[in-house]
C-alpha cells in the first residue's frame, strides 16, 4: 500500500510539474493550446487515483474531470474564433476544473495529515498539493479577468489567452516572490491575490510543523521502544 501511494503521489507530482514547464511554450497556437488541455486532463486522470480509496466522491470527482477534460479540449476544436456566445461554455469548463482541483486538494491535505509518521509519499503529496493550489488559483485568475479585463490592468486577447501570464502571476503570489509587472486592479482581484499569498505561507509553515512533529514523535517512540527492551 506504501508503495502504491509513493508511486500515486510522485506520478502526480511529475505530471504537474510537466505541463507548468511546458505551458510556456505551447500556449500560442490553438494546437498548443489543445496539447495543454489534454495534458491538463491528464494530470486530472492521475489526480482522480488520489480520489479512488473514496468511492463517495469518486465519482462525483470523476464526472467533474470528464466535464472539465473534455469539455475544454471540444471548445477548442470546435471554436476557432471565440465569441461571446462561447464564453458561457469557457465558463463553465473554468468551473468544473475550479471544483475538481479543490476536491482532490482536500483530498490530499486530509492524506498529508493523517498518520504517524512522516514518509516520503507525504512529501510527495504535499509538493503535489501545493503545486494544485497554484494552478487552483491561476484558473481563478483566468476566470475573473474574461468576466473584467481590466482586472490586471491590460487588455486580455480572448479567454484563456492568458493562461501563462495567470499561471506565473499565482506562483509569484503563491510564494510571496511578487515581481510587481502583472497587479491585481480589482476589489476581486486583489483579494484573490492576497488571499493566495496567506494560504501559501500558512500551508508551508503548517506542514513544516506538522513534518517536524511527525519525526520527533517517531523518534521518540523509537527512543522508547529501544529502552523497553
Amino acid at each position: 500500500m506504501v508503495e502504491y501511494h509513493r508511486r500515486l503521489y510522485l506520478s502526480l507530482m511529475i505530471a504537474i510539474l510537466a505541463i507548468l514547464i511546458l505551458f510556456p511554450f505551447l500556449k500560442d497556437a490553438q494546437t498548443g493550446r489543445l496539447a495543454l488541455s489534454l495534458l491538463f486532463l491528464v494530470v486530472m486522470l492521475h489526480a482522480l487515483k488520489v480520489l479512488a480509496p473514496r468511492r463517495h466522491i469518486f465519482w462525483f470527482g470523476f464526472a467533474l474531470a470528464m466535464a472539465a477534460g473534455v469539455g475544454l479540449p471540444a471548445l477548442m476544436l470546435v471554436v476557432k474564433f471565440p465569441a461571446a456566445a462561447h464564453r458561457p461554455l469557457f465558463h463553465a469548463c473554468m468551473g468544473t476544473y475550479l471544483a475538481f482541483l479543490t476536491l482532490v486538494i482536500v483530498v490530499l491535505v486530509k492524506s498529508i495529515f493523517s498518520g504517524y509518521r512522516m514518509t516520503s509519499d507525504k512529501i510527495y503529496a504535499a509538493i503535489s498539493c501545493y503545486l494544485l493550489i497554484g494552478l487552483l488559483y491561476a484558473m481563478f485568475y483566468i476566470t475573473i479577468e474574461d468576466f473584467d479585463p481590466s482586472a490586471f490592468g491590460r487588455v486580455m486577447p480572448q479567454w484563456g489567452g492568458s493562461a501563462s501570464e495567470m499561471i506565473y502571476f499565482s506562483f509569484t503570489t503563491l510564494s510571496t516572490l511578487g515581481y510587481g509587472d502583472l497587479t491585481p486592479q480589482t476589489a476581486l482581484a486583489q483579494t484573490a491575490s492576497y488571499l493566495e499569498a496567506i494560504t501559501g505561507q500558512l500551508f508551508v509553515a503548517i506542514l513544516i510543523a506538522r513534518l517536524v512533529g511527525l519525526n520527533i514523535a517517531h523518534t521518540t517512540r523509537d527512543y522508547q521502544n529501544g529502552r523497553n527492551e
